[in-house]
């Protein structure tokens, strides 16, 4: 187990609320994310053989299905002032620590509190498993040059789909990034804007039919579409594939249900006026172990120094 952080403007949708958001591909913000070698790839899928049988197509599946893929990243580091200025607003935001456990440990310890598994999982050991694994950071995208490093011989295609984002340009390794790479049709709860939820053929009757199923709620201008709270499996699969369609629009969250007793701590920003919260989360959290620090500017270098706040 490690302790990996996410740097938020806001840290109420995770510490009160309860949820944290997988963004799909649409909404990251390298526009290289899902990118790949074609020729490696068609190379790869030539020799090896996957779950169906001999593969033809494996291309046009990567492509059918990279944007139903959600990517939840943590990194190693709560120091690093670019990510504090880009992700937290300049430093108005917070830093949340969590306990996480790599995909390699037999005995996972889980951010996903009861993570769903998709029924199309079934069929191989699926790798979205909400475990997280450190990006690969190359020059070359994946399948370029290292199309056969791997073990394919008891892979799937979703194997496949898993690689590609688990790769990322050295541009950016300084952010020292850890993935959890999920299907977003196992996300918790789902939020459409009126915007989005017109792009449907029907919205009347997709409404209809998830009030149909209890988990419809209007908040606002959103349309929240609990997926929690539908019991049987395949009604909970039906709905989370419509939902799944959503999401070529950046404006659709797919949210996943966390683990509390994953959340190890909360780090204020230098310029976070979220600090006067600090005893309304430590309520949130009474009978845990939950550490409150405020980041201060060493007095002798450009780094961050973190203090301890004391409650008591």
């Amino acid at each position: 187990m490690k302790i990996l952080y996410k740097y938020v403007e806001n840290p109420n949708f995770i510490l009160k609320d309860g949820y944290i958001r997988a963004s799909q591909l649409c909404a990251l913000n390298d526009p290289f994310e899902g990118n790949y070698c074609e020729e490696g790839l068609s190379k790869l899928a030539e020799e090896i053989k996957f779950g169906y049988g001999i593969v033809t197509n494996l291309r046009e599946f990567v492509e059918n299905n990279k944007h139903k893929i959600g990517i939840v990243c943590l990194t190693e580091s709560k120091e690093n002032l670019l990510m504090w200025s880009h992700y937290a607003k300049e430093h108005k935001g917070c830093v949340i620590g969590f306990i996480v456990s790599s995909k390699h440990e037999t005995e996972p310890f889980h951010l996903f509190d009861n993570l769903f598994e998709h029924d199309n999982f079934e069929i191989v050991p699926s790798p979205f498993n909400g475990a997280f694994e450190a990006v690969s950071y190359r020059k070359q995208p994946r399948y370029r040059i290292d199309s056969f490093d791997c073990d394919y011989s008891n892979f799937h295609e979703e194997q496949i789909l898993y690689e590609i984002f688990q790769r990322k340009s050295d541009e950016w390794i300084y952010e020292k990034e850890h993935r959890a790479i999920l299907r977003l049709s196992q996300a918790d709860k789902v939020i459409l804007t009126e915007e989005a939820l017109l792009t449907h053929r029907d919205p009347s009757h997709f409404l209809e039919m998830a009030n149909d199923l209890k988990c419809y709620e209007k908040v606002k201008n959103e349309h929240h579409f609990l997926l929690e709270k539908i019991s049987d499996r395949c009604e909970r699969g039906a709905m989370a594939d419509a939902l799944e369609n959503f999401s070529k629009r950046r404006d659709a969250l797919y949210l996943f249900k966390l683990n509390k007793s994953s959340i190890r701590s909360i780090t204020y920003g230098y310029n976070c006026s979220l600090i006067d919260s600090a005893c309304e989360f430590k309520e949130i959290f009474p009978t845990r172990f939950f550490e409150h620090w405020q980041t201060c500017l060493n007095k002798t270098s450009y780094t961050l120094d973190f203090k301890e706040i004391d409650f008591i």
